[in-house]
């Protein structure tokens, strides 16, 4: 087995933009979910709910989730995209660029052709990519 060393890491998860500010909402308790919205689910998410359809199949039983919304800041400072290039991606791929940026800023040297990248999605889509699904 290759050792490795986790050298740098990052995040944007709800209502957190950072990896230690959602720790800090854990450490003070905050409920850190939200309601599903309709740009989100690409429908009328009571038209959905469980509760409002008596407990009819093919119905979910809650609008609450993680949802990660598309406000969170982002700093494009050292990337070489201007802002107009920036604000043509969608907003999953500002996510990336953001969460690797911080990763390699969280980090101490690192050597280029060592270093590897490993890159999770919690179901957390954006509204855009919810739209996609939908013209599948």
């Amino acid at each position: 087995m290759t050792p490795i060393a986790i050298v740098g890491r990052s995040g944007i998860l709800p209502n957190s933009p950072t990896i230690d500010e959602f720790w800090e909402h854990i450490f003070h308790q905050r409920d850190m979910t939200s309601d599903a919205t309709r740009a989100r689910w690409r429908l009328d998410p009571d038209s959905v709910l469980s509760s409002k359809l008596g407990g009819q199949h093919n119905t979910v039983r809650t609008l609450r989730g993680g949802y990660v919304h598309s406000e969170v800041g982002f700093d494009s400072q050292g990337l070489r995209l201007s802002i107009e290039e920036l604000q043509t991606l969608d907003t999953i791929h500002r996510w990336v660029l953001q969460t690797a940026v911080g990763a390699l800023g969280d980090g101490a040297r690192i050597q280029r052709e060592r270093t590897g990248l490993v890159l999770g999605n919690l179901s957390f889509p954006t509204d855009s990519m919810s739209a996609l699904a939908e013209e599948l």
